[in-house]
């Protein structure tokens, strides 16, 4: 009994060694950052955004990535000094699908995913005739779409150009423009 389970374990670490070398032919990250515009409740924040990620070629045209990225990158620390609220702050994980299309010069993709925002900011809110500023703290669920292009710069590395939108509950609105560098782990 004892030869057979350790028959077994070795049968299973050998697959998963083999899937694992595999797997990382297949493997890259992204790192990158950007410009966005970023809209939610009352709250819009224009300026730095980035992210970072690991994808996975699924086959000759798809890839499954996922990442975290900084979507408004406004101090929230300190209440605004008007009622008009431009504090707002914002992380998000993200899965993506990317289609894409190559060429000697590089690879054209899209983007379809999906992302869980973390949004904090101050909202104006009227309390028997008088406007005041309330801070919030919300989770949201998001779709995104994007275009970009991995344009390659030496044998496993490229750099990433990309326009993403994301839109969400709460009147959750991101428009970002980044730039990175990609790089295969093959």
């Amino acid at each position: 009994m004892q030869n057979k389970s350790i028959a077994v374990a070795l049968m299973v670490s050998g697959l998963f060694a083999t899937h694992q070398a595999a797997a990382t032919e297949r493997l890259y990250g992204v790192i990158g950052a950007g410009y966005s515009q970023s809209e939610f409740r009352q709250g819009e924040q224009d300026g730095l955004s980035y992210k970072a990620a690991i994808g996975y070629q699924l086959d000759a045209q798809w890839y499954l990535e996922a990442g975290y990225q900084r979507i408004a990158d406004g101090s929230v620390d300190v209440p605004p000094q008007s009622n008009e609220s431009d504090a707002l702050a914002g992380d998000a994980l993200s899965l993506s699908v990317l289609g894409k299309a190559g060429s000697r010069e590089g690879e054209l993709f899209y983007r379809l995913g999906i992302l869980r925002g973390d949004l904090e900011g101050y909202q104006t809110v009227t309390q028997d005739g008088v406007d005041g500023l309330v801070y919030y703290n919300d989770s949201v669920v998001a779709g995104t779409v994007g275009l970009g292009f991995d344009w390659y710069v030496g044998l496993n590395s490229m750099i990433r150009f990309e326009f993403e939108h994301i839109f969400g509950e709460d009147d959750l609105k991101v428009n970002a423009a980044t730039i990175g560098f990609r790089y295969n782990f093959n």
